[in-house]
């Protein structure tokens, strides 16, 4: 078979998957430039040709594309993923560019990425800011081997990595703890699209029976951990922009900014904690 009549038969049952995904999974498979595929005259070999078949079932059967491949990218960086970390989104790559901007220039930096998943809050941090002191916390020990992975392969400096059930084993203070923890609705899983129902770990997605579980405990937990002065900035779901700042205005944050994605949705909280009123 041709490739561009393996590219043909792969676009068969795909009319409710993106086009690019199609592409993109062809590509990958075959290890080779679109164009230059689609000139050529070679055969592809059957291995290779099944290959693509399955990876095309998968993907119709709701499988997401990034478990397919074993990666995306974020930021413009290839990262690792697994079924044991939630697939970065778009939408946390603006509350990475937010916080850039908003440290841009400073030398020193001590990082808490609580909830770290695949790592790609504190590995990104910390491969623009190598001089910056990162520490990753997760409560899942595969999901702190997918973020080794991918510090390994994208950090410069040397990121600390902590096996917590959010704040229990963390010791020190920060300058800054960020955070995209869980936040859906318990009973709001079983409503997801079948590629984030099926496929991604609820662990990482079950916020409780109201989603505000976890803002409560970093609420509760992170002024323990902050410096003075210190910076809270919180990925949200977009129904929860007020219920999470009165959370954090009832355990001492103040100057708290709920900020909207690209989409126009209420996505991310920004705050910071008062100088001496807790120890």
């Amino acid at each position: 078979m041709k490739a561009y009549e393996l590219y043909k038969a792969l676009q068969s049952g795909t009319e409710n998957i993106p086009a690019s995904q199609i592409k993109l999974l062809f590509c990958e498979i075959l290890g080779r430039d679109f164009a230059m595929l689609m000139c050529s005259d070679d055969d592809i070999s059957a291995a290779l040709v099944n290959q693509c078949i399955s990876a095309r079932d998968a993907l119709i059967g709701g499988k997401p594309l990034a478990h397919i491949l074993s990666y995306t990218y974020f930021l413009g960086r290839k990262f690792t993923v697994t079924q044991d970390v939630l697939i970065p989104r778009p939408e946390t790559e603006l509350l990475v560019w937010t916080l850039l901007e908003e440290y841009k220039g400073f030398e020193r930096l001590n990082v808490l990425d609580m909830c770290s998943g695949s790592g790609a809050i504190g590995v990104s941090l910390c491969a623009e800011h190598p001089e910056w002191c990162v520490t990753l916390c997760d409560i899942s020990p595969k999901a702190l081997e997918v973020s080794k992975a991918n510090a390994e392969g994208l950090c410069k400096g040397s990121p600390v990595f902590i096996l917590s059930d959010m704040f229990q084993s963390v010791q020190g203070r920060f300058d800054l703890i960020v955070s995209n923890p869980p936040y859906i609705r318990h009973g709001d899983i079983a409503t997801l699209e079948t590629s984030v129902r099926d496929f991604e770990p609820h662990l990482a997605l079950d916020g409780g029976d109201d989603g505000l579980d976890f803002y409560r405990i970093i609420a509760q937990s992170a002024p323990y951990h902050l410096n003075n002065n210190g910076r809270l900035a919180l990925e949200i779901g977009r129904d929860e922009g007020e219920d999470v700042k009165s959370i954090l205005a009832e355990n001492g944050f103040c100057n708290i900014e709920v900020k909207k994605d690209l989409a126009g949705e209420d996505r991310f909280v920004f705050c910071t904690y008062p100088c001496n009123t807790k120890e």
